[in-house]
């Protein structure tokens, strides 16, 4: 049994906002998945002008401008179209996501245009590509067709297969094409992720028979993380005005990586220990800022990060936004207090429910390896 509510609203993009508890949310997707520092200036003069001063990095390595009157919205797009960070083809604004490895380089860049203006069916809002380079790097991320530079070379392969197939560039888009075509003919309402549709049905062999590529973790350049994903416009104008570097790329992680820095500077509202404990906290934006969230999200797992070394998750709602898969320690928002879950996700059942704080923190402590 279940207790995952059904899903509210869309996701945002620049062009189709989404309200929410503080105004409208409009999510902008930067091309290639970079940003320059005189564009990330602009996000910032733009989040006080038209927003609350609020700007998120989500898990998709997007930018979201958050508190947005619907009034403001039209002018607002016109200062972002100004800056190269909204394309106004509204067929463009709506196609499926491309998420791009920060370790990419530019001469992907004609890869990631031509994936844009492919021609494709008309897919789930949520179906999104992953491109790489040198190795899979977004194991963890969601995508549905996943796409692989190795040399001169690109694996191309659905998600949830154990295979693909390896071609030359100029073959990648019409096989990328013919993917997504088989996706929507096999998709249903129940089947709406590339996963589902193949663990009821199988792909074309010779689509599965070459080796997936090893996977790999180098980032090159300095990691400036974003704790839960959410900035202030005055800390995201300190970061532009001091990291020196045109070459920013955004990550699922929530993280800028700013290429070939060779100094990593401390700015408020920024983490650079990678290993420090808030970095294992994960949590959503919680009330009051979310309509469903029953309770505040991010100070909660900033304090309980400090109890275990474990992975944290906290959320205002069972619908689990800012994590979809399993963590050691799950927290969730309930009508009665606060429920934690062990090695699941939030809309399984709990293991302790209705518990204050002090008794989470208790629970927590008396978490061992023997229960993960």
């Amino acid at each position: 049994m279940t207790r995952r509510p059904e899903p509210k609203g869309w996701c945002p993009s620049s062009l189709r906002p989404m309200e929410s508890g503080d105004g409208y949310i409009v999510r902008i997707k930067p091309a290639f998945g970079r940003v320059t520092r005189a564009q990330l200036g602009k996000i910032a003069q733009l989040a006080d002008q038209f927003g609350n001063g609020v700007i998120e990095l989500t898990n998709r390595a997007n930018l979201q401008l958050r508190g947005v009157m619907i009034a403001d919205h039209s002018a607002l797009i016109d200062d972002l179209v100004a800056v190269g960070l909204v394309d106004l083809d509204p067929e463009r604004d709506a196609a499926p996501h491309i998420l791009v490895a920060p370790n990419c380089d530019r001469g992907l860049g004609a890869l990631y245009d031509n994936l844009r203006r492919a021609k494709l069916p008309s897919l789930p809002a949520q179906f999104g590509m992953v491109l790489e380079q040198g190795g899979q790097m977004l194991t963890q991320a969601s995508g549905d067709i996943r796409i692989c530079a190795l040399g001169d070379q690109i694996v191309v392969w659905a998600d949830g297969c154990h295979g693909g197939v390896c071609l030359p560039y100029s073959d990648v888009i019409a096989h990328v094409e013919k993917l997504a075509t088989w996706f929507s003919k096999h998709s249903d309402a129940d089947h709406r992720r590339m996963w589902q549709v193949l663990q009821v049905v199988s792909l074309p062999s010779e689509w599965c028979a070459d080796p997936l590529p090893t996977e790999t973790n180098a980032l090159p350049g300095a990691i400036y993380a974003v704790p839960f994903g959410q900035m202030t416009s005055t800390a995201l104008l300190s970061f532009a005005d001091t990291v020196g570097s045109d070459d920013i790329a955004l990550t699922p992680w929530r993280q800028f990586v700013v290429a070939d820095a060779q100094t990593v500077h401390e700015i408020q509202g920024f983490v650079t220990d990678l290993t420090a404990p808030l970095l294992r906290a994960q949590a959503c934006t919680g009330a009051p800022r979310c309509l469903q969230a029953m309770g505040e999200t991010h100070a909660l797992a900033a304090r309980l990060s400090q109890y275990n070394d474990m992975d944290l998750h906290v959320s205002g709602c069972p619908k689990g936004c800012a994590k979809r898969t399993k963590t050691p320690v799950t927290v969730v928002h309930g009508a009665n207090g606060l429920d934690l879950i062990i090695n699941g996700c939030t809309w399984d059942q709990p293991d302790f429910s209705g518990l204050d704080e002090g008794q989470l923190v208790q629970k927590i402590r008396e978490i061992d390896a023997t229960h993960l």
